[in-house]
């Protein structure tokens, strides 16, 4: 099992205010000073979160959507980004409000969520994100009880060449010993993943952290990938480390978009994702283990049941 040693970090958390979302928030880490960019953001040094969408601000970045929506989400089918840059497009919801779409009434019991029932999508550019072999990182606050017999994506972005693109979901398809549903990280049928003992690809002796997230529990999923350290990917559940020493041959691409709740394209290979979804990020740096906590903590209060460790 690989092991990094790292610099001890300056880890930095803003809580931005909005109405009905009072810790949509800002991670960044990094040893330089910071400062604020001209859309609101706290930035530190080159590190920062470039896309940022959550349930709770989702409407013009300004709180939840709530009150009766149309049946396919009409009016209410822009996910906005809270960085104002890149919004998601909601599409193929056909019960919004009720059985899929948007969801919770804020209270940590039921918190605001879109909720996928398999068939649905959300969508948005990929223009400006961390791509080629940069590092970058990927996170999620996420509710299943589904037990998959194959892997189901939550997302998938880049071009449908090998190695180009990434799929991030949960598993259930690996190792025999793995009871319950995992994340894994693919790239063209090549998975970094750990299943309920911890075993994963380039990590046999494994640990014992519980990885099973389909068991009706909110869970922090945090996905990364740190060129600098040899290509290293690395996934954290409620800020423990799973796996950290699978590596993958990447080259991102980016393609015309992105898609959350399944699978774009062939390279995919997964089904469709069924459960919840209150939060999505992506970072322009590889977050390290201090990084996975702190970012879990920002929003764990809304989230009744769910720990950061």
């Amino acid at each position: 099992m690989q092991t990094r040693l790292c610099n001890c970090a300056l880890i930095i958390a803003v809580a931005l205010t909005f109405s009905g979302c009072s810790n949509a928030a800002k991670l960044v880490s990094s040893t330089a000073g910071g400062s604020t960019g001209a859309s609101g953001e706290l930035k530190v040094g080159t590190n920062t979160q470039v896309f940022n969408l959550d349930a709770a601000a989702a409407n013009a970045a300004q709180g939840p959507y709530t009150g009766t929506f149309a049946a396919n989400c009409s009016g209410s089918s822009t996910w906005y980004d809270l960085n104002k840059l890149l919004n998601g497009t909601l599409s193929s919801f056909t019960d919004c409000g009720n059985s899929d779409g948007w969801v919770g009434s804020g209270t940590s019991t039921n918190p605001y969520a879109l909720l996928f029932t398999g068939a649905e999508r959300v969508t948005a550019s990929m223009t400006g994100l961390p791509s080629g072999t940069t590092s970058k990182s990927f996170s999620m606050w996420i509710k299943t009880d589904q037990a998959w017999s194959n892997d189901a994506a939550i997302y998938e972005g880049g071009t449908e060449v090998e190695n180009e693109n990434i799929v991030l979901g949960i598993s259930n398809s690996g190792y025999s010993l793995n009871t319950g549903s995992s994340p894994y990280i693919s790239q063209w049928g090549d998975l970094v993943y750990a299943d309920v003992t911890g075993y994963g690809n380039g990590d046999p002796e494994g640990n014992t952290v519980n990885s099973v997230v389909s068991d009706g529990n909110w869970h922090y999923l945090v996905y990364v990938y740190d060129h600098e350290a040899s290509d290293l990917y690395s996934i954290y559940l409620d800020g423990q480390t799973l796996v950290a020493s699978g590596t993958m041959t990447t080259n991102t691409q980016l393609s015309s978009k992105m898609t959350l709740g399944g699978c774009a394209t062939s390279a995919c290979g997964g089904t469709s994702y069924v459960g919840y979804l209150a939060t999505f990020g992506i970072y322009n740096y590889a977050m390290s283990p201090a990084d996975a906590v702190a970012a879990c903590e920002l929003n764990v209060a809304r989230f009744s049941g769910a720990s950061c460790h």
